[in-house]
């Protein structure tokens, strides 16, 4: 439906009273989530995210056409108050669980919730096309995003190879890496095609939504947007594979590399136009409502107001929790800290182990932010090679200071995680079995056995969303919100099998077990 300019010269029935209420309310809001909001603005640093500061204003010019198109009378509900009660309970889990996402979930649903308190669920309806737009701008939880990513990386590996392969390109794959016979290059975490997928997917939705049509040409729009990234960054790794084995690794790097990538993406964008206009071909053509990403003309308010109690309610609502957020009720709150033994008193001699201390990096000490450490690689005269035993301990997770599980961090690093499972690692005495994450790493010609778990509160945890379960759990019940990470590496030798780097963690593990307990 195109509004013509006639049409946007008519008052509305939204009073200028209630729009400054709407506006107080939203405020207030921004307040009470001003921790979570303040971690987004870090991701949206991201390349994958950085599209995201456009998300609100364009979510906004939406719902502002839609108002003055649709002219819905408003009636305020009671009811708005459980979506507005939702959102800041997601904020209280999310804050007690360090799972940020989910209170950035609860921004969303509050505003929604504002919205219905104060005008009605019939206006919150023609508004949420503008609410939903606001989801693109949340970032994954970082574990659906590393598995994303390695996918991501393998296909686009797989692919790239094949069109290699098609254009008589000699090339061997393993994993992410792409080996051209003199030289070999690794399908990076930069490389997975995120970059593009997140803002090509907030891309294709704003177009699919502003294109007036059938329902299944708008769908097709909006999902080609994956294939299509995947494609695209297919033939990016298979361009580069071509360049580099004409011209060296040198268009593999700098300035050149970054320029393919936002070359590929402008494609991106450009095949999907390609895309609706295909479709436009087909059946009724539709039409773009081009003007919903303009400011409206001659916009007026009425005078009317219909401020009423459901709207109060709401506003009192944000601003209690403004004010109980702005004490540091949830994110500064007292926890209970129990004793804890200095990691700097862990033994460096451990049976026939004997270690050497690793002491991590200032700038990763400043990243991490934890409260205590111990980091050593041990080796014994009866094992072929070292374990690295690395302990983090918190005596409080928040937002901003939570456990780095290895499942992100080990990719982040440039390592291809080709296994992962929990394992059972038998113990000696009557000890049951302790389980672990245990992961197979790859990198270049390197490859590496790790086992980790978390120490929650007594409780040995392999699932790092357990753990924020229970971390919440905890917190409500107990008020504590302390934990370690143990994790042990070891490196699988070029003439050795992974079972015989299995036995070697066992046996450290078994070794130092005496210890954790002491530590943990």
């Amino acid at each position: 439906m195109t509004v013509s300019s006639s049409d946007q010269n008519i008052r509305f029935p939204l009073g200028l009273v209630p729009l400054i209420v709407f506006f107080v309310g939203m405020l207030l809001l921004v307040a009470a989530f001003e921790h979570p909001l303040a971690v987004v603005l870090g991701y949206w640093q991201k390349e994958e995210y950085s599209h995201a500061y456009l998300l609100p204003p364009i979510a906004a010019l939406i719902a502002w056409h839609r108002l003055i198109e649709k002219r819905v009378e408003p009636e305020p509900s009671w009811w708005g108050l459980t979506l507005l009660v939702a959102g800041l309970l997601l904020l209280a889990i999310g804050e007690l669980s360090t799972f940020d996402v989910i209170a950035l979930y609860g921004f969303i649903v509050a505003l929604m919730g504002l919205c219905a308190t104060i005008f009605g669920f019939a206006i919150l309806k023609v508004m949420l096309p503008g609410f939903i737009c606001l989801f693109f701008a949340v970032p994954l939880p970082q574990l659906i995003f590393v598995a994303l990513s390695a996918q991501m990386q393998l296909i686009s590996s797989s692919l790239g190879v094949m069109v290699l392969d098609g254009l008589g390109v000699p090339v061997y794959q393993e994993g992410n890496v792409i080996d051209l016979g003199g030289i070999q290059l690794q399908v990076a975490d930069a490389c997975s095609g995120l970059r593009y997928l997140f803002p090509l997917m907030s891309f294709a939705f704003i177009v699919a939504y502003l294109y007036c049509a059938a329902t299944w040409k708008r769908l097709i729009i909006f999902l080609s947007s994956v294939p299509l990234t995947i494609g695209m960054n297919s033939l990016r790794i298979a361009l580069i594979g071509v360049t580099v084995d004409k011209w060296g690794i040198a268009m593999a790097q700098g300035v050149l590399h970054e320029m393919e990538g936002w070359t590929i993406f402008l494609l991106c964008a450009l095949m999907l136009m390609a895309e609706v206009y295909l479709l436009r071909r087909i059946g009724k053509p539709g039409e773009f409502r081009l003007h919903y990403l303009s400011l409206p003309q001659k916009m007026r308010f009425s005078a009317r107001s219909i401020v009423g109690a459901p709207a109060m309610a709401a506003l009192t609502l944000a601003m209690v929790m403004g004010l109980v957020a702005n004490t540091g009720a949830l994110s500064k709150r007292a926890v209970t800290i129990p004793p804890h033994a200095s990691l700097s008193g862990f033994p460096i001699v451990i049976a026939d182990w004997e270690g050497r201390l690793a002491p991590l990096e200032k700038s990763m000490l400043a990243a991490l932010n934890l409260t205590d450490y111990w980091s050593a690689d041990y080796v014994s005269s009866k094992e072929a090679g070292s374990v690295n035993l690395y302990i983090a301990y918190y005596q409080r997770q928040d937002l901003n200071n939570s456990i780095h599980s290895p499942s992100n961090c080990v990719p982040a690093g440039g390592w291809q995680v080709v296994e992962s499972a929990t394992y059972a690692v038998n113990r000696i005495g009557n000890r049951p079995p302790l389980h672990v994450t245990r992961m197979l790493i790859k990198r270049g010609g390197s490859s590496a056995i790790i086992y980790y778990w978390f120490n929650e509160r007594g409780r040995d945890i392999t699932n790092q969303y357990a753990a924020k379960w229970y971390l919440l759990i905890d917190a409500i019940t107990m008020n504590r919100s302390d934990g370690s990470l143990v994790r042990l590496v070891t490196p699988v030798g070029p003439s050795e099998s992974a079972a015989a780097a299995d036995a070697r963690l066992s046996h450290f593990l078994n070794a130092a077990t005496p210890s954790f307990d002491s530590y943990l």
